[in-house]
């Protein structure tokens, strides 16, 4: 989720967090305030980063030990895509809404659009055992406002714009789902042509995401 900090690679390409990485990058952890540097999180990490300040960051199977911190986020817009797993996760207090399961096992993905300003607190609680496979979009109200101005603006863009503070609830598409698993494979195998590729789908997610909702 926005706001809490990429892990550092290791030697057999998956990535780990660690406790004392969170600490040192303004996390408040509220678990106990165990000192360790224990592992917290492990698995596939992806980014993205465009000279527009679009960014995606991106993780398969980051499997999670008992964790439960608060982080201070940016003033941002953030698409937020969660396909599989779930913890417990607010932003000021509203939760996140996390996948669901069919009665069949299915995962039923989830996603948000969200819009905060300078400080707002994300929270999150996991317990040892539980994942996620996630991806968030970041937008800058600069690249947004090239909607400004228009007479059939929707008043939700506007909002977005304007930098007031909501949610917007929205279901990702299979055609979501399909690009966001892919960029999880390319990032694993870093094809050729691999960062435009990576660029294409998370455009094609935000003009979904935006169309959708919008």
């Amino acid at each position: 989720m926005s706001g809490v900090p990429t892990p550092s690679p290791r030697a057999d390409g998956n990535l780990v967090l660690t406790r004392r990485a969170l600490r040192t990058q303004g996390v408040r952890l509220l678990d106990g305030g165990r000192q360790g540097d224990e592992v917290v999180a492990c698995g596939v990490v992806g980014a993205v980063r465009m000279d527009s300040g679009i960014y995606a960051n991106f993780g398969r199977r980051m499997q999670i030990s008992d964790l439960e911190m608060e982080v201070p986020l940016k003033a941002e817009v953030s698409i937020k895509i969660f396909l599989e797993g779930h913890v417990e996760a607010s932003i000021d207090g509203e939760p996140i809404p996390m996948p669901r399961r069919t009665a069949q096992g299915r995962w039923v993905p989830s996603a948000i659009i969200a819009s905060h300003g300078e400080g707002a607190r994300l929270r999150r609680k996991a317990r040892k055992g539980q994942y996620l496979d996630k991806m968030v979009i970041g937008l800058p109200r600069e690249w947004l406002k090239r909607w400004q101005g228009f007479a059939d603006t929707p008043a939700g863009l506007q909002a977005l714009i304007d930098g007031r503070p909501g949610f917007w609830h929205w279901q990702p598409s299979s055609r979501v789902e399909f690009l966001v698993r892919q960029m999880f494979d390319i990032a694993a195998r870093k094809p050729a042509f691999a960062s435009l590729q990576l660029e294409s789908h998370t455009l094609a997610i935000i003009t979904e995401a935006l169309g959708y909702t919008f």
